[in-house]
């Protein structure tokens, strides 16, 4: 006759639920490292390629039909088009990183003015190869900081960059 208990005991089932825990948290970061990104990149497909972005701190430049853009804070764009079309920038926004107040959008010269680049659609020429798009972000960039930044093409092709660390002004 048998005279031991079966099922588990309190040592078996702190065990199991520690490896448990283990495992969904492996699982969990898996799906997190190769899950596909919700962004749109730039593809090799894609006619328009985005070579670099620059976010230079500053103070904020404000929308104006009299005043011209110009304030320390600037967000460089170099834009490469490799198609025979001429395309152009719809908008471009940018948010600081951890931080859903801090946002806004990017503003551009016009003559004597500063607007904002969905209302100017500043242009990407055909056959461009790294062309500078100077463009003037309406809120106050502070280094350091960190930023996301969208950039929204007249094709439909989105271009986003995560954590872009704003570098400081240096009289350039």
């Amino acid at each position: 006759m048998r005279t031991g208990t079966s099922g588990l005991s309190k040592s078996n089932i702190i065990t199991l639920l520690v490896v448990g825990v283990f495992v969904a948290l492996v699982i969990v970061s898996l799906v997190l490292t190769y899950a596909p990104s919700v962004t749109t990149a730039t593809t090799p497909n894609d006619p328009i390629s985005i070579s670099a972005l620059t976010l230079i701190a500053g103070s904020a430049s404000s929308v104006s039909l009299n005043k011209t853009c110009g304030e320390y804070a600037s967000l460089q764009i170099y834009v490469t088009n490799n198609s025979p079309n001429i395309y152009y920038l719809s908008n471009v926004t940018i948010m600081e990183y951890h931080a859903s107040k801090n946002n806004g959008t990017t503003l551009t010269p016009v003559s004597n003015g500063c607007l904002p680049v969905s209302q100017t659609n500043p242009e990407v020429p055909q056959g461009a190869d790294d062309v500078l798009i100077q463009t003037y972000p309406d809120i106050t960039v502070v280094f350091p900081s960190i930023w996301n930044v969208t950039v929204n093409f007249s094709n439909g092709q989105n271009v986003f960059q995560a954590a872009l660390a704003a570098t400081p002004y240096t009289g350039d």
